[in-house]
């Protein structure tokens, strides 16, 4: 079974989001370590969400918002001038049905072993290794 690569425009999102936080940041004159601390974070978590190589979750988003004091969507002016982020952002990029139901019903299990076990079985079979 072949791994499915990522697009090419994967990340991008990322690294845009890591500029406007970086020039917002240094408007504020703030520090990356000033930033984790507000946002409650491990050390370091700012300067890798910058630097575009960490996912930021919805949650962060909100606090790097309320912290920054911006509105959530001004992390994302700017993104539709590249096409490739537009394109990737098409409804027919989503998910189906179904993949949005295997997301809610991992979320729904409850025990933290059971679902690394999980999670760790879709893995397993994604790669086509037998180890689960």
């Amino acid at each position: 079974m072949s791994k499915k690569s990522l697009p090419p425009e994967s990340g991008i999102i990322d690294r845009h989001i890591g500029k406007q936080l970086a020039a917002r940041r240094r408007q504020l004159k703030r520090t990356v370590d000033d930033i984790d601390d507000a946002i409650q974070v491990p050390y370091g978590t700012t300067q890798g969400l910058e630097a575009g190589a960490a996912i930021v979750s919805l949650e962060q988003l909100q606090n790097l918002a309320q912290v920054l004091d911006v509105r959530i969507s001004y992390f994302f002016d700017g993104i539709g001038d590249d096409a490739g982020i537009m394109q990737s952002l098409a409804p027919e990029n989503y998910p189906g049905d179904e993949a949005l139901k295997l997301v809610r019903a991992y979320y729904n299990i409850t025990d933290d072993e059971t679902r690394k076990s999980v999670l760790s079985l879709l893995k397993s079979v994604a790669t086509g290794s037998r180890e689960f």
